[in-house]
């Protein structure tokens, strides 16, 4: 095109785009490295998570177990594998995810069998049920200036690719949590920024 562009694809120039690329993917072999790799170490089962990422070379682990008649299984890592983190270029013989939203993003996202997909909870962060408190809750609020006699909401920030514009709402939120005339109004609030994004003009995130 004239704007340098390319034309937008219709639902059926797109679905012939995406067979054509499968199939070239199907048609590269497995770096020779990744086969030696397993035949070196012979496992019974060859795990891998997430199983899909911007240019993850995973995918290269699941030809050469295939290659080689192991079973692949895939355990996702996080909330948004399936959803933000690129397509599945080969898939497991069965895929672990947290819960059935997830089963549905493998289905209508990656056209993955719904009968592959076990749904198994999230694991990785079972390790958090068995934390204590190391601190005092009055230790803990005294240098961050916070009444412990107070309920506490901690607000999680996003990464600028999901949410670019993530200050202004919570200026928004915040004023009208304070405004709302019910008991969250008198809430202590700790707002915990993404590491990659400047909350402060002119100062790093842990300022906010």
């Amino acid at each position: 095109s004239l704007s340098g562009e390319a034309p937008p694809l219709g639902a059926t120039a797109g679905g012939r785009v995406r067979d054509a690329l499968a199939h070239i993917e199907r048609s590269i072999p497995a770096d020779p490295l990744h086969g030696e790799f397993l035949d070196r170490h012979r496992p019974d089962v060859v795990l891998v998570t997430p199983g899909l990422h911007f240019g993850t070379g995973q995918t290269d682990y699941v030809k050469a177990a295939r290659a080689r008649g192991l079973p692949v299984w895939m355990l996702l890592f996080s909330w948004d594998n399936l959803s933000t983190k690129g397509a599945l270029h080969e898939w497991p013989d069965l895929m672990f995810v947290w819960n059935e939203r997830q089963r549905q993003e493998a289905v209508e996202l990656h056209d993955f069998p719904a009968e592959r997909v076990v749904v198994a909870g999230a694991p990785r962060f079972d390790e958090f049920f068995a934390l204590e408190p190391r601190v005092s809750r009055q230790a803990f609020c005294a240098p961050l200036g916070l009444d412990p006699d107070r309920p506490t909401l901690l607000y999680l920030c996003s990464s600028r690719f999901i949410a670019a514009r993530e200050l202004s709402f919570i200026r928004d939120w915040l004023a009208a949590l304070r405004a709302s005339g019910t008991p969250p109004d008198r809430c202590n609030v700790i707002v915990r920024p993404h590491p990659d994004v400047m909350l402060v003009d002119g100062g790093p995130e842990a300022d906010a």
